[in-house]
């Protein structure tokens, strides 16, 4: 098999070996700036920050302001956690799959004390 290989690379044209060679450095330091560009592009059209910072507590827990100035409400279950959050906590956001009909479609967490909350954007 290896022999076959060395053969037909004596064999081959010099375009042929330019398209079968490794990738450099180069070529992969590219590709790593495009995915880390798609990858802001898509954070940019969420409607939501997924990464955020905790402003303020209110009500107890039940509502929580984020410095983006988003309000969210955390579910009943959540806010005896949630009461206790001190900012400026770094808070990160994910929209439950399958979460069409749930009351609390998003899950907060508050990546100081590793606790997640159910919660709901108030608009």
């Amino acid at each position: 098999m290896i022999l076959l290989s060395l053969y037909s690379l004596l064999l081959a044209t010099p375009a042929e070996i330019a398209i079968t060679k490794q990738p450099s450095k180069e070529d992969e330091k590219v590709t790593l700036e495009q995915i880390a560009q798609q990858e802001n592009e898509r954070l940019n059209n969420l409607p939501f920050k997924p990464y955020n910072q905790l402003s303020e507590v209110l009500e107890g827990g039940a509502i929580i302001v984020l410095k983006d100035l988003s309000k969210w409400e955390i579910n009943e279950e959540g806010r005896i956690y949630s009461s206790g959050w001190l900012g400026p906590a770094r808070i990160k956001i994910v929209k439950e799959k399958d979460s069409q009909g749930m009351n609390y479609p998003f899950k907060i967490t508050n990546l100081a004390t590793k606790v997640t909350v159910s919660a709901r954007r108030l608009e």
